[in-house]
């Protein structure tokens, strides 16, 4: 047995108990890390609740709040301009702009998602020609009970562990799972990340969760999804991408 299968199995096992336990805020995965524990005894795992003037466009997917130069940001991926039932392609920000009316983020499986709501605006900052489909948005808040994610810009190690929190859509009373995975390779060009789940999810729904490391800081948010060549692998955009998009 090679390394990399090695690591695959320890992980998994690990997997299935953190999948098991649920990961959630009431209930910290204890196999991993004093790190990440202690971001997970918060919740981290966020909806998003947004209004258009173009009623053709629509939010969906995950978001999670990330503290980066002193101020808070809502991260999660540019809505989609529904065309029809076939086509989805993303919108710019310069068409975002133009439809923004409204944008409140809440805790995943929240029963009264008003009481817990964070309202976002879109910052001008934000370069209009970025090409990734990262949204970032500033929080209108100095301090929250809920996680504020630090970020950790270094490149994980080859073959190291890290954990995806999600939902999937099928469980609207979920509230955050963690999924152990394991980082494969960093394609320069794409701007992108591979990862492989230990432990396969379905992702639907997790476009903007993000990925955290042992010491509980988001390295990469998903946005690529699964890999159509094998659906065990998993694309993500570095987190890095918040300094390309706001510089």
């Amino acid at each position: 047995m090679n390394m990399r299968k090695l690591l695959r199995l320890v992980a998994g096992c690990c997997g299935l108990i953190l999948a098991g336990c649920g990961g959630t805020a009431d209930q910290p995965s204890r196999f991993s890390h004093a790190g990440l524990d202690s971001v997970l005894q918060k919740q981290v795992l966020l909806a998003n609740d947004a209004t258009f003037s173009d009623d053709k466009m629509e939010e969906r997917g995950s978001a999670f709040l990330m503290r980066y130069e002193d101020k808070i940001w809502g991260v999660t991926g540019i809505p989609l301009a529904i065309s029809d039932s076939v086509n989805n392609p993303t919108v710019t920000i310069k068409h975002l702009r133009a439809a923004f009316k409204s944008w409140q983020m809440y805790p995943r499986g929240a029963t009264d998602p008003s009481k817990h709501s964070i309202q976002m605006v879109l910052d001008s900052t934000q370069k209009s020609n970025y090409k990734e489909d990262a949204l970032f948005l500033r929080a209108q808040v100095d301090q929250t009970d809920l996680a504020v994610l630090k970020p950790q810009f270094a490149m994980p190690a080859i073959d190291d562990t890290l954990f995806l929190i999600g939902c999937p859509r099928g469980e609207p009373g979920c509230k955050q799972k963690v999924y152990p995975i394991l980082f494969e390779k960093y394609h320069p060009k794409l701007e992108m990340m591979t990862f492989f789940q230990v432990t396969k999810a379905d992702l639907h729904g997790f476009g903007g969760a993000p990925i955290l490391n042992r010491q509980g800081e988001v390295v990469a948010f998903l946005i690529g999804g699964s890999n159509f060549l094998d659906v065990s692998a998993i694309n993500a955009t570095h987190i890095q991408a918040i300094q390309q998009a706001l510089w």
